[in-house]
């Protein structure tokens, strides 16, 4: 079958055919999936039941894997099971969202293996929120991951999602004034949501005391509020509800209303693709253009996937 590219949405996304990415990429079909890949910032690879080593093979077609060191040692299984290794944390008051466990993968440790189930069989790299707020990925960190992969293993029966939102079509959709008004700006960015006006009232006690905890310990990052793409050169707005706090040089109560409005632009159809999973989709995205975020889905069902992300560097002003 002859490889094809389908457009989903008016946003970019497109569903890649006729590739079986379980197999050694041909130079041609890699160069072609790269030039699909500038156009569309989402690519939907369907039926594609990978192995952890054929994952990172398909993805190390594109970059420069992150790696994740070497798996500590696995958790005594007679040890009693504490707050921060349960499946479900508090977030904010009145609710609870299901989080997810993160893995080391036992075949190929720079695959992350994300479940929303305790497992004690392989080492924890960490408990990931369930992720339901517009985001970077490590947009906190000096150097943002480049581009994210995510294998679905099995999915829930309803739910679930993932929604994208085009920051390049954002930001050339703004006003010239607007856009004067945002380049050569700098934008500050932190991981801990006890800093984060949007969350910080409403944080579970817990949650805000460890939040704090982090905020004590973990820098705050500062990056161009208009990042040039690094490798097509085009302008994009690099902010997200879940990390950017601030904006250097201007007052509080004037940053947050410049944020605020373009955090609901973010909403706008015109820039957004929601991705229904199917088990053994592969999805790629372009983690400097794209800001994403998941949809809920029934607590006692089961989501599995494994992730990928592609080393990054530091944003530079457009």
């Amino acid at each position: 079958m002859p490889l094809t590219v389908n457009r989903l949405s008016p946003s970019g996304a497109a569903e890649v055919v006729g590739l079986d990415c379980s197999q050694p990429l041909a130079r041609e079909v890699v160069a072609r999936l790269r030039l699909a890949f500038r156009d569309h910032p989402v690519l939907v690879f369907r039926d594609q039941p990978l192995t952890a080593r054929q994952f990172a093979a398909f993805t190390a077609e594109f970059g420069e894997l992150e790696s994740f060191g070497e798996p500590p040692p696995l958790p005594d299984p007679g040890a009693p099971v504490s707050r921060a290794d349960t499946p479900s944390l508090p977030e904010l008051n009145g609710r609870t969202a299901s989080n997810f466990h993160v893995y080391y993968h036992p075949d190929d440790s720079r695959v992350q293996l994300m479940v929303n189930e305790l497992r004690r069989d392989m080492p924890l790299m960490g408990i990931q929120d369930n992720a339901r707020v517009w985001h970077v990925d490590a947009q906190h960190k000096s150097t943002p991951n480049k581009m994210t992969f995510l294998s679905n293993v099995v999915g829930p029966s309803c739910g679930g999602e993932t929604e994208f939102s085009d920051l390049t079509l954002l930001y050339e959709s703004l006003s010239g004034d607007l856009r004067k008004q945002l380049n050569g700006r700098v934008g500050i960015h932190h991981w801990s949501k006890s800093k984060n006006a949007l969350f910080a009232d409403a944080l579970d006690p817990a949650v805000r005391a460890e939040g704090d905890r982090i905020a004590a310990v973990v820098p705050v990052m500062h990056h161009p509020l208009v990042r040039r793409h690094p490798d097509t050169g085009r302008p994009i707005l690099f902010i997200s509800p879940r990390f950017t706090i601030g904006i250097e040089g201007m007052g509080d109560a004037a940053a947050q209303t410049l944020l605020q409005a373009l955090f609901q632009a973010i909403e706008d159809p015109r820039f957004t693709y929601r991705h229904p999973w199917r088990d053994h989709d592969l999805v790629m995205w372009d983690n400097c253009r794209l800001v994403h975020r998941g949809y809920p889905f029934p607590k006692n069902e089961v989501r599995h996937f494994n992730q990928i992300t592609l080393c990054g560097e530091a944003p530079v002003a457009a």
